[in-house]
């Protein structure tokens, strides 16, 4: 019990950095906030599809010939992974075999891969293609929207980070105006004392 509450704050620190590594290198990309969003939407529809294995070699042309950001394509497939590729697909898998009237098959998904789902019968390809078009184009959406919304966002935010940094400098120009005013404004008492011919103490 002891080492699991130790874990999970381990757990969620890699999570979290995971999260941040992947915002920064979204934000980072050169592309249109529109061009990154339809890479992140294409890549999150081809993850659907039952190509695991494949994903990256079909989405990056794809990508390129649409003319969108492949780098965030290319990321954006990964959201299947042999980790989750099981959850995925078998969630793909029961919708499309409910809207096509297939009984459900589990152990098809202990090893998700594109030959393995081949050679179990063209109900589970056809199930898993169904399931997968449905959740691809509800998670393309979701994802477009999202990642344009985040990317303009950021963006944004820099500008306006870059226009205090660089009122800063004025402010510390004028600053230093005021500091020579009040200098030459001060006025000299020794000045003074002669003027009044203040006399000077004998010891």
């Amino acid at each position: 019990m002891l080492n699991e509450k130790i874990n999970e704050p381990q757990k969620k620190s890699r999570f979290k950095n995971l999260f941040l590594q992947v915002y920064y290198r979204f934000i980072r990309l050169r592309d249109t906030p529109e061009q990154i969003a339809w890479g992140v939407a294409i890549g999150f529809f081809i993850a659907m599809t039952p190509t695991l294995g494949f994903q990256t070699y079909i989405v990056i042309p794809l990508a390129a010939l649409i003319g969108v950001s492949k780098v965030a394509a290319a990321i954006s497939v990964w959201l299947t992974n042999p980790l989750t590729a099981p959850f995925f697909y078998g969630f793909n898998y029961m919708i499309g075999a409910m809207i096509l009237g297939y009984p459900f098959k589990v152990d098809v998904f202990t090893n998700p891969s594109w030959i393995e789902i081949f050679h179990s019968g063209r109900q589970v390809l056809y199930a898993l293609l169904v399931g997968g078009t449905i959740t691809g184009i509800i998670f393309g959406v979701a994802g477009y929207f999202f990642t344009e919304g985040m990317i303009r966002t950021a963006r944004e935010k820099a500008k306006e980070l870059k226009k205090i940094k660089e009122k800063i400098p004025v402010k510390a120009a004028d600053l230093k105006k005021i500091k020579e005013k009040i200098h030459v404004q001060t006025p000299d008492l020794k000045k003074i004392k002669e003027k009044l011919h203040v006399p000077k103490l004998k010891k």
